[in-house]
């Protein structure tokens, strides 16, 4: 399967997202294995703190579905 999710939140001046997508497979029956590529960013000042930084690149992973 392709899949793509995305979410958000931006409360006042701060902000932070995500986007994912990726292909996954079913391995055997509840057992999946998944690999793709995600986008984070974070825009963030609270109290005199700042975050502005972007994460990003490829991912794997493998889990149970049930």
């Amino acid at each position: 399967a392709l899949e793509a999710e995305g979410r958000g939140i931006s409360i006042g001046a701060n902000k932070a997202f995500s986007i994912v997508g990726r292909i996954r497979w079913d391995v055997m029956d509840h057992v999946f294995a998944a690999g793709g590529y995600r986008y984070d960013k974070f825009d963030i000042d609270y109290q005199g703190v700042l975050i502005d930084t972007d994460i990003s690149g490829p991912f794997f992973e493998a889990g149970l579905s049930f």
